[in-house]
């Protein structure tokens, strides 16, 4: 991605007028100007354009918001630029609106002889975004991992862990689509193994289903036989049909005679019955007329008892009279009973009534009263317990507080100790690199006098004699042996104490996370302490209150007590004038006797109704004594009848005997008729099993000879799986050789393998031009573990000439040139790889830490590197840095925003 244009408005600090920075003519460029006047914001437009993203605020979800310039609603950035030789342009809006915010992005093609737009949008934001991602093949976070050293960020690759040193090396040289093949395979393995899994469940069950051939082939036999044994049953039973009908047809003639003569039997029954009926009839017709003469013979006696009966109601009415004036006068004197016990209720009632009042009133609130002291109670307990929690809380963290105890002054002398050996550290990797160059000179000396063609000095030019030379030999032997030995002891001390130093910085950090744990407990301990304060004061507050309702409580229980006892002092006064009443006696008196009255009556209403019901029976019968020659003929003309239906009885009960006899004389046929019922359901039963029996057994038959058949055809069917299962293992294997090929252990591991020296190569040969040749980079891919074995990796080791050293001991300078050059050694391996060519490299600040003689270095190699990218861009404020750029934009703000000018140095 070569940028070739860059249009912005009111995008951070860019305001409303539409700024045009052109990029397209010049391969190294600087943007100077001062701090905060948005020299980052034109790098943060080219990110935010392509791919949505920018600097954000840490609790943002997105960036769109804070981008937006002060006081403005709508912010644009178009941006042009190459890309494996075609130019596309981007332009993506934001505004906020009262409602949702407003985005668009589009994304399309220029043709450059025309300036015409293709576009390539999609139907979303999301969709495009995709689509010019996928163009690029390069997301934001490996873009900014490799090729856009980001202000304050240029150590972001050396201290992400090896994990995602991996992802972004992935992603630069475009693994995603060997990923994504792992996926595809990975996934139709999926596919195939549910597929083989069926059909092998499916072969199971074939080769379950072949298995009962013989079980059918047997089963079939016994069905055959079976069905031969029915057929011979069947034709037993046809010759018992035969016979059965034969019985029915004899059957059915006696069955005719047998009907006639019980119809006849039953006719003559009939008749007889009722003549019978008749006969009873009339005998009841001459009981009764026969009673009733009797009755007439004692008429003077029902008189006599009709006048005794009539005596015994007159003295029961009598009586009842006598009970109703009792009533009326007990009803009259408990009626001034009651009057009276209310004219004396009445004169005390309102008094009683007012001191009930005033008792329920005083019950109300002393319930009251009983509750809040209840309450306050509770409280208290629920406060003294939390105070207690709290005071074990307190001992519990002092505890914790004495076993933290650090005194401040023992890590303060711990970390003068380690400054005070980090200095020694690096004084001695300084002494030990000059023993190294001297050794080197020497080395040179010695050569010079072994030479023995040349007799000269190769300093001043002198012959030297050949003692002289001999003499120089065994001085520079001596002095390479005390340096040799004093380069010895540095590198002993260099490492002695390389050791103490991570040790002692692993306890300097242990000490300081416990002070730091101490002062929490401190400050957790001055809390509980202030709460525990407070929750005393609020135990005397309640305390307070608690006593306070007591006292009202026992006022309120006082006051109780005297109205009770006024009350009961109202109600024995009332008692009182009732028992000294005289008329209340009298009304009392009067009343006992009248009820004892009353009581000693003997009326008897149901003995009266008795009275009644036999007065009336004797007047019916009086009344029939007037009929009595009406009665004679009458029961004389019933006696005839009654002969008469004597004689047609008899001669009915000679017919009935006869027709008994001939009707016994068949008695026989329900036996029969039971033999042929019972002979026709066993053959209905018999023949019913053998159909149900013969039915069964043919469909068990064709049903044996299906299955017999279906086995046949299964045979050929497990065949046919059999080859099926054995081609998709196959395919299997093929594809899971395709998936680990391709996984981050196959293809992909080679690849990063095969970069990594890529990478190694190039970041040495910029550090050594940086570092004069005295620090080294390696990346390792493998890590021995402690357990054996090996483990995949991609760690990062600098070795310079004091030995291998962890990148935390290394100065600010020095950190800053080993990661420029990772960084760009990464950006100029994703500059060589196809289809993921920026051929763009960004570097934002970072330089503030280099002294003079490191930013002539850097430069220096930017020089050399300029060549493997199409455009460098730099972001610097160091005048002496921006001067050595051939062309500037300098990034100026103003009172409506920020302004870009380019100036070209020649």
């Amino acid at each position: 991605m070569i940028p070739l244009r860059l249009q912005l408005k009111n995008f951070i600090s860019y305001g409303p007028t539409l700024q045009t920075i052109d990029f397209g003519p010049y391969p190294l460029i600087c943007l100077a100007g001062k701090n905060g006047h948005g020299k980052s914001a034109l790098l943060d437009a080219i990110t935010w354009a392509v791919w949505g993203q920018a600097r954000k605020v840490a609790t943002a979800v997105k960036a769109d918001n804070n981008l937006l310039h002060l006081g403005q609603t709508h912010m644009m950035v178009l941006f042009d630029f190459e890309f494996n030789n075609q130019r596309y342009r981007i332009k993506r809006e934001y505004a906020q609106t009262y409602g949702k915010p407003y985005a668009q992005l589009e994304f399309g093609i220029i043709n450059p002889e025309t300036e015409s737009f293709q576009p390539l949008t999609d139907k979303t934001i999301r969709a495009t975004q995709e689509r010019i991602q996928e163009h690029l093949g390069l997301d934001f976070n490996a873009f900014t991992n490799s090729a856009f050293l980001r202000q304050g960020s240029a150590n972001e690759f050396s201290k992400k862990s090896p994990k995602e040193r991996k992802e972004i090396i992935a992603s630069i040289l475009s693994l995603q689509q060997y990923e994504n093949l792992r996926k595809s395979a990975l996934e139709k393995i999926k596919s195939l193994n549910s597929e083989l899994t069926i059909t092998q469940q499916l072969q199971e069950r074939l080769r379950q289903e072949i298995l009962k051939k013989n079980d059918i082939s047997l089963a079939l036999q016994n069905v055959t036989t079976a069905l031969q044994k029915i057929v011979e049953e069947e034709k037993q039973l046809e010759s018992d049909k035969v016979a059965v009908q034969e019985k029915k047809k004899k059957s059915a003639t006696a069955q005719d005679q047998f009907k006639l003569l019980d119809f006849q039997l039953k006719q003559l029954s009939s008749k007889k019955e009722t003549q019978q009926k008749k006969l009873i009839a009339l005998h009841s017709q001459w009981q009764k007329n026969q009673q009733q003469q009797r009755t007439i013979d004692s008429k003077e006696k029902l008189n006599s008892d009709k006048q005794t009966i009539e005596q015994k109601i007159g003295i029961m009415n009598a009586q009842f009279q006598e009970q109703l004036v009792l009533k009326e006068k007990i009803l009259e004197l408990k009626t001034s009973k009651h009057q009276f016990l209310t004219n004396i209720h009445d004169q005390n009632q309102q008094a009683q009534t007012a001191k009930q009042i005033e008792l329920q009133q005083l019950d109300a609130e002393l319930k009251s009263t009983n509750q809040i002291l209840h309450e306050r109670t509770q409280q208290i307990t629920q406060i003294k317990e939390e105070a207690k929690k709290i005071t074990e809380e307190i001992k519990k963290l002092e505890e914790e507080k004495k076993n933290l105890a650090i005194s401040p002054s023992a890590i303060q002398k711990i970390e003068q100790q380690f400054e005070k050996r980090k200095q020694h550290y690096h004084k001695w990797i300084a002494q030990a690199n000059s023993c190294k160059v001297e050794l080197s000179a020497l080395e040179q000396k010695q050569q010079f006098t072994h030479e023995t063609d040349n007799p000269s000095c190769p300093l001043c030019e002198q012959n030297l004699s050949a003692s002289r030379k001999r003499f120089l030999h065994q001085k520079f032997e001596d002095q390479q042996l005390w340096l040799t030995h004093r380069y010895k002891r540095y590198s002993t001390l260099i490492t002695t104490l390389k050791k103490l130093l991570i040790d002692q910085h692993e306890d300097l950090e242990t000490q300081k996370k416990k002070r730091n744990q101490e002062q929490q407990l401190t400050n957790q301990i001055e809390l509980l302490r202030k709460n525990l304060v407070t929750i005393h004061a609020s135990i005397e507050h309640q305390i307070k209150l608690e006593q306070t309702v007591a006292s009202t409580l026992k006022e309120i229980s006082q006051k109780r007590t005297t109205l009770e006892n006024e009350l009961h002092v109202l109600q024995n006064e009332q008692k009182k004038s009732l028992e000294n009443s005289q008329e209340y006696k009298n009304l009392t008196t009067a009343l006992t006797k009248t009820e004892k009255a009353l009581t000693e009556n003997v009326y008897n209403p149901k003995q009266l109704q008795e009275y009644k019901e036999q007065l009336q029976l004797i007047e019916k019968q009086l009344a029939l004594c007037a009929n009595h020659d009406e009665l004679t003929i009458t029961g004389h003309q019933l006696k005839q009848t009654i002969l008469a239906l004597l004689m047609e009885l008899r001669t009915y009960k000679k017919e009935l005997l006869s027709l008994e006899r001939e009707h016994k004389s068949f008695s026989y046929l329900p036996i029969l008729e039971n033999e042929i019922r019972e002979n026709e359901e066993r053959i209905d039963t018999i023949t019913a099993n053998l159909n149900k029996q013969k039915e069964e057994n043919l469909q068990e038959k064709g049903r044996l000879e299906n299955q017999s058949s279906k086995i046949t055809s299964i045979q050929k069917e497990l065949e046919e799986h059999e080859q099926q299962c054995k081609k998709l293992q196959e395919t299997i294997h093929d594809f899971q050789i395709v998936a680990t090929s391709m996984g981050k252990d196959g293809i992909q591991a080679l690849l990063i393998e095969n970069a990594i020296p890529e990478i190694e190569q190039e970041a040495n040969a910029l550090l050594a031009q940086l570092t004069d040749n005295q620090a080294h980079i390696f990346i390792e891919s493998l890590r021995d573990l402690k357990k054996g074995g090996t483990k995949e990796t991609l760690d990062i080791v600098i070795s310079d000439s004091a030995g291998i050293r962890p990148y935390e001991l290394f100065s600010g300078g020095e950190a800053f040139r080993i990661d420029f050059a990772l960084r760009i050694a990464i950006s100029k391996l994703l500059a060589r790889r196809a289809g993921t060519s920026l051929q763009t490299l960004i570097i934002d600040e970072g330089f503030g830490s280099q002294d003079e003689e490191g930013l002539s270095r850097i430069m220096d190699a930017l020089y050399k590197i300029q060549d493997n990218f199409k455009k460098i861009i730099v972001v610097s404020h160091l005048g002496w840095m921006k001067d050595q750029f051939p062309v500037q934009f300098a990034v100026h703000k103003g009172p409506n925003g920020s302004v870009v000018n380019m100036i070209e140095q020649g």
